[in-house]
């Protein structure tokens, strides 16, 4: 009888094959794990810019907030303050003082520091 070293093909290929398989079942498990810690970092972001937004109306006295647009690249918000001094009531003629853009749950911002409006580029 002679002793083997190494594995035969059919064992090779199947353990190839159970190795896909559970590579297989695995993928939809981390694409759902990889959406979920896309959207809560979102979350936070749009959290800590409404923070700062807060803070820069008391330390200005005046009122700042959020702007909505949607186009056909997805969703931006931009920074506005009240430039005419009735509040936010027409958010489309205040000043915009920032932006932001989605890209598949996560906000991307150059030079981000939310205590600071020079540091927002407008688009």
């Amino acid at each position: 009888m002679r002793k083997s070293n190494g594995a035969t093909l059919l064992e090779a290929t199947l353990y190839l094959v159970v190795t896909a398989l559970a590579a297989a079942a695995v993928l939809p498990a981390l694409a759902n794990m990889r959406a979920s810690a896309l959207t809560a970092a979102g979350a936070r972001h749009l959290a800590v810019t409404l923070h700062a937004l807060r803070w820069k109306s008391v330390a200005q006295g005046r009122s700042h907030g959020l702007r909505f647009v949607r186009d056909a690249a997805g969703w931006y918000w931009y920074e506005v303050r009240d430039g005419n001094g009735n509040g936010l009531l027409d958010i489309a003629s205040d000043p915009v003082i920032g932006t932001a853009a989605f890209d598949g749950g996560i906000a991307s911002m150059s030079g981000f520091n939310p205590m600071s409006a020079e540091s927002f580029q407008t688009r």
